[in-house]
């Protein structure tokens, strides 16, 4: 077997297990969140109409105005398997090893073989990579295509990093920023080059930026049949939201020990700078622009686009590549001295408590199921329950795997918005939602059932009843 056989079996046999033992629960958990919400109801509904994933046909609120590939294909399974929540995990299992092997080989080819078995280990320690490893969301797909694209890349296989990013940017849109990276890096060692002229420059740089035109194939699909050519809500997001870097910067160099990489590659760069070395091998200048362009290209859309933390988890591969090997290469002392307290603060970010609505963003989430779990135990079938999202959504959809039949459940908003006020013979309320006040007072003829809180869930639940 070849060194770099080896490797490879190496890489997969450890990103296996460890997604396998570093779990916060079994795959069995039912879903949760935006999942629960959007994707798997969405993934169902084509499974149930001859995954008709059309635009204007496909509904919007599931859709929103998404490319298909992500509901297609997990509407494929469900049609074949059922929706269990099993399912969906299983499907979305495999590309979090794609993901970590690689982080590991692509490490391993820019910087050597250590460098990518620890930057595959920080990203592995990463409660934002493990959750999501776990949910049927589109950014775990992003983050192993995004990777292997960016592997593809650095060993020349251009057709198979451009199949990539076509993959990527029929998943979501923001998967353009990897096809557009990487035709920025083919520019970029061009112009350094002084290779700009070069009919082999500009038939690699459209190769790279083919998948591009698929995208806008698709929005202008869109525009025939739906009658938009982005989805207005998103359009409106992007147009209205002023410009602040800080809200996408902490998760990506401060959060969970990550201060420490990123104050090691600092400094190692900067020694770097000062005193160039060259005992080591030349890196790929190219490859190592596409993961620095990939980085600034999330952090500046989302800076301006409403975001949330997962969405730029496809640039941290790179990222955790680039620190360690900034670490690697400049750091006079040996960087795996600071390894165990990164790896060390990032597991026990596994398992901090999160803000109310963040707790999709370490293992607490599972805290949040079981508890919504012990108060849905308590409700009888016949109940009508005033509650909020998304426990709303857990009452009403059995395949999402909380309740056996379908629980009637009122919103709260109802509360505001009805002349009438909403009958309902139980009330769930999540002591740290905006609404709680108002539904407890809309529950005062009823009695305290129950407090629910298990674990690190970030905040308890009341069940009122008669």
């Amino acid at each position: 077997m070849s060194e770099g056989a080896r490797d490879l079996l190496i890489a997969i046999v450890a990103a296996t297990l460890w997604v396998c033992i570093v779990r916060p629960g079994p795959l069995s958990l039912p879903y949760f969140w935006d999942e629960a919400d959007v994707y798997v109801p969405g993934a169902l509904w084509l499974a149930e109409n001859g995954l008709d994933f059309r635009p204007g046909v496909f509904p919007e609120d599931w859709s929103r105005g998404h490319p298909p590939l992500l509901y297609f294909v997990s509407g494929v399974a469900f049609k074949t398997f059922g929706a269990a929540p099993i399912v969906g995990h299983l499907l979305v299992l495999p590309f979090a090893i794609l993901a970590l092997v690689c982080t590991w080989m692509l490490g391993n080819d820019l910087y050597g073989r250590h460098v990518g078995a620890v930057a595959a280990l920080l990203l592995g320690c990463t409660p934002l990579f493990m959750t999501m490893a776990n949910m049927l969301l589109p950014e775990m797909f992003l983050t192993g295509i995004t990777a292997l694209a960016m592997l593809l890349f650095a060993r020349g296989h251009l057709v198979g990093a451009a199949l990539c990013g076509c993959a990527l940017v029929l998943i979501k849109e923001t998967g353009v920023f990897v096809p557009a990276t990487l035709t920025g890096a083919v520019l970029w060692q061009a112009w350094r080059d002084g290779a700009l002229a070069n009919r082999k420059t500009w038939s690699e740089a459209l190769l790279m930026a083919a998948p591009v035109a698929v995208l806008v194939g698709f929005f202008v699909w869109q525009k025939a049949l739906a009658g938009y050519y982005v989805f207005p809500h998103h359009a409106g997001m992007l147009r209205d939201r002023t410009l602040d870097p800080f809200t996408v910067l902490p998760s990506m160099f401060a959060w969970h020990g990550r201060w420490i990489l990123t104050l090691g590659a600092a400094w190692g760069g900067y020694l770097l700078w000062k005193s160039p070395r060259h005992d080591r091998p030349p890196v790929d200048q190219r490859a190592v622009a596409a993961l620095v362009l990939l980085v600034i290209a999330n952090g500046i859309f989302f800076a301006k686009m409403f975001w949330l933390e997962r969405y730029v988890l496809p640039a941290h591969p790179g990222l955790m590549i680039l620190a360690v090997g900034l670490i690697e290469r400049g750091v006079p002392l040996r960087f795996l001295i600071v390894l165990p307290f990164a790896v060390g603060i990032g597991l026990n970010g596994l398992t901090t408590v999160p803000g109310a609505d963040e707790a999709e963003l370490t293992f607490a989430y599972a805290d949040v199921i079981e508890s919504h779990q012990l108060a849905f135990a308590e409700i009888p079938p016949d109940a009508v329950v005033l509650t909020t999202w998304p426990m709303t959504e857990e009452l009403r959809r059995p395949e999402i795997g909380f309740v056996e039949a379908p629980v009637e459940a009122v919103h709260a908003r109802h509360l505001e918005d009805s002349a009438t006020p909403p009958s309902f013979t139980h009330a769930l309320i999540a002591v740290g939602s905006p609404r709680a006040s108002a539904m407890q007072e809309a529950a005062s003829g009823l009695k305290l059932l129950g407090t629910y809180r298990v674990g690190n869930a970030p905040q308890a639940f009341e069940l009122y009843g008669p």
